[in-house]
């Protein structure tokens, strides 16, 4: 059969849809907000005065993009491609920072065994300075359906939630997506 996407739901529109904020100082693994799967989304909003720096996560598992005022900047991963994310921030620049993190499953040999924890380990710096005052979106991903869809017909921005229909013709037989 042939699957159409039809409509579309942005995810950082939909958050307050699909999840309750968790505030805290510093960001907190998936297991401290309580989630074991999924997703989870970090956001703050950094202000300047603090020149050109750097963007450093000091330990994420697994797969972080990062979203700078809603437009994605780049990716950071537990073990392969690190994007180097700078920042200019003057005297009254302030921008939003969304950090969204998936859990790509988890280690099951070896020494990492034992507390092999997901989302941001660390803390969230620019430069040297930590970034305090986080709020946190669980994603597990279990019941979307609070997420609002628009329809779309063509190309998409942004993490989203697609949705549409599969029509099968004949004897429906084993499917993969």
């Amino acid at each position: 059969g042939q699957l159409r996407l039809t409509e579309a739901a942005p995810l950082l529109e939909n958050l307050s849809n699909l999840s309750t904020p968790i505030y805290h100082a510093a960001p907190l693994t998936m297991e401290e907000a309580g989630q074991d799967f999924g997703y989870i989304l970090y956001r703050s909003t950094f202000k300047g005065p603090k020149g050109k720096q750097k963007l450093e996560i000091d330990d994420v598992h697994d797969r972080a993009q990062i979203f700078i005022d809603g437009k994605l900047k780049g990716i950071i991963e537990r073990s392969r491609r690190c994007d180097e994310i700078e920042l200019d921030l003057g005297d009254n620049d302030e921008v939003q920072i969304d950090i969204l993190v998936e859990n790509m499953g988890r280690v099951n040999y070896g020494t990492k065994l034992a507390g092999e924890l997901k989302g941001i380990l660390g803390g969230v710096r620019l430069g040297l300075q930590y970034q305090f005052g986080w709020e946190m979106y669980p994603l597990p991903m279990e019941d979307l359906s609070r997420a609002v869809y628009h329809p779309c017909s063509g190309a998409v921005d942004g993490p989203v939630l697609l949705k549409g229909n599969l029509n099968i013709t004949g004897t429906p037989c084993d499917t993969f997506v």
